[in-house]
């Protein structure tokens, strides 16, 4: 874990800050296998009814599955709905 990542956390715990919010990390929602929400984003990548990419501070986050659609989305918020099967996530490199 890179230090700037570890000293954001300690300070999310002495705050009582959730540690996505201070260290600028999207906070990911699933609802069973229906719906997806990403929060905050930087737009989409790709859309189509078998995968929809998001862009986020961490790099993009992959939805794929069956007759995805955008069900909401505004300057902070993106929720996908459909039969969701997989999400991929970057891979941290500083790890």
């Amino acid at each position: 874990m890179n230090v700037t990542r570890k000293l954001m956390e300690q300070a999310s715990r002495k705050l009582e800050l959730p540690a996505e919010i201070v260290a600028g990390l999207p906070r990911i929602e699933v609802t069973g296998t229906g719906e997806l929400s990403v929060e905050p984003h930087k737009g989409l990548l790709e859309y189509a009814q078998e995968r929809i990419s998001i862009d986020s501070s961490i790099g993009p986050i992959c939805v794929t599955g069956q007759r995805l659609t955008i069900k909401l989305m505004n300057c902070k918020r993106i929720t996908v709905t459909g039969s969701v099967l997989a999400i991929e996530l970057p891979q941290d490199r500083h790890e």
